[in-house]
């Protein structure tokens, strides 16, 4: 009971201050620290109204707890909490990128740094997630930066439409030039959604008034009227994530309840994948299995969801590339051609192995001249 918070929230009546002095009576006796019990604002301005407006403020900071890695409780709190976090995101940056080894930093920054902050965007709503995406992409672009040598802060802003093209591209798959760092701006629009999706099974148990399952344990009906406040943020970012992937699998006119039901789908769709990959058989070609090897690994709805934006990004990036070399060529100039023919021959399922060896086998290991040299080889 000593490690346990007890969070006191506003009933559906009010107390009176006889009452709430009894509720915590029985809280203490129960073996609670009273330390631990965390009191309401609102009930405490109901209870003893002459409790001062910087008190109130305070205990609104305060009236919270930590589960499982995720905060709960007063937007106060939560934003309180994820600021002191948004910190320690940013002490991280800094020892990452003065760890002396650029190979591993990226290993670091690819397969655990974002995994952090992507779990941070699944589980905290996208109203307090998404207000530090801007921070995110901020710190993402000081580790992509620090990969081509550059590792001061004035450097990156000096350099600035530079660092936010190798910024642009690291976010693409290793298979198609990039170096696989997720666009956090783009995960936050779904994420959260995502999470939700996935665990709608579990919740229809405890919202059975929200949530309405079949016998099969398939979604039937959802309400959006249950939670009005969170089914609009919801469906607001999923209509930020159309505009950005309009050939993905939202629609402008989708409501709260089909944005769930298309990411129940989208979950429930690729989970066949893994079997008909199998059934194939040694009829594939050694790319075609390393590519179904792959979707098995990844194919989540969050994963789908940002594979059709990097489908649509890939093309805006060739695009816009292309459109450098004609416009150089025109003046003789040769440069931005080589550029883009050097980033065409790094798009196959093999170029950029190199990024997914790991670094075990001594083998592997890379100087910081040789990683370097690289990354630099693959800008467009």
């Amino acid at each position: 009971m000593k490690k346990s918070t007890y969070l006191m929230a506003p009933g559906g009546s009010r107390l009176s201050q006889r009452e709430f002095f009894e509720r915590i009576n029985v809280l203490v006796s129960l073996g609670l620290p009273i330390d631990n019990i965390k009191v309401h604002p609102n009930i405490i301005s109901c209870c003893q109204p002459s409790t001062l407006p910087t008190t109130l403020t305070e205990r609104s900071v305060q009236w919270g707890c930590k589960i499982l890695g995720a905060f709960v409780g007063t937007d106060e709190y939560v934003l309180h909490q994820l600021n002191d976090k948004m910190r320690k995101i940013n002490h991280l940056t800094d020892v990452l990128i003065r760890y002396p080894k650029h190979q591993f930093r990226y290993y670091l920054h690819r397969f655990c740094y974002d995994a952090k902050v992507n779990y941070w965007l699944r589980t905290q709503l996208p109203c307090h997630g998404n207000r530090f995406v801007d921070g995110f992409r901020e710190q993402q672009m000081r580790l992509v930066a620090s990969y081509h040598g550059i590792s001061e802060k004035s450097e990156i802003e000096s350099n600035w439409p530079i660092a936010y093209e190798w910024y642009e591209k690291a976010i693409l798959p290793i298979e198609k030039g990039g170096l696989a760092i997720r666009n956090m701006g783009v995960v936050a629009l779904t994420a959260f959604a995502c999470s939700l999706a996935a665990s709608l099974k579990h919740m229809a148990t405890i919202f059975p008034e929200w949530i309405t399952l079949g016998q099969q344990g398939n979604l039937l009906q959802i309400s959006h009227d249950a939670s009005p406040e969170l089914s609009a943020q919801v469906l607001q970012y999923a209509q930020q994530y159309q505009r950005r992937v309009p050939q993905g699998v939202f629609k402008e006119s989708d409501c709260f309840p089909a944005i769930l039901k298309t990411i129940v789908d989208l979950e429930s769709s690729d989970a066949t994948a893994p079997r008909e990959t199998q059934s194939q058989g040694s009829s594939q070609s050694p790319s075609s299995r390393r590519e179904g090897l792959r979707s098995i690994r990844s194919r989540t709805s969050q994963a789908v969801l940002y594979s059709d934006f990097v489908k649509e990004e890939l093309q805006r990036l060739l695009a816009r590339a292309k459109a450098r070399v004609d416009a150089s060529y025109e003046v003789g100039c040769h440069h931005e051609r080589v550029r883009y023919r050097n980033w065409l021959s790094s798009i196959n399922d093999d170029s950029g192995a190199w990024l997914t060896a790991g670094a075990s086998p001594k083998m592997f290991e890379m100087s910081n001249s040789e990683f370097v040299s690289a990354i630099l080889g693959g800008t467009p």
